[in-house]
């Protein structure tokens, strides 16, 4: 995974963010990282960062196919 140094503060959110975002857990949002389909960034000490914008595509997405 890339780094955050590159990001603003305000585009990058949590898991626990992203989760809150769509209304789902932790581990839903970790389990979207392992099967590839949401890319984490990750912080110098190695935490998971995810972009605002592809959580929400993410959650769009999956929202479209139910």
């Amino acid at each position: 995974p890339e780094s955050t140094d590159t990001y603003s503060p305000d585009d990058l959110v949590t898991s626990s963010e992203a989760a809150a975002l769509g209304r789902v857990s932790k581990v839903t949002i970790l389990r979207a990282v392992k099967a590839g389909r949401l890319t984490p960034l990750r912080t110098p000490g190695g935490h998971f960062r995810f972009r605002r914008a592809d959580v929400e595509a993410l959650l769009s997405a999956e929202a479209g196919a139910e």
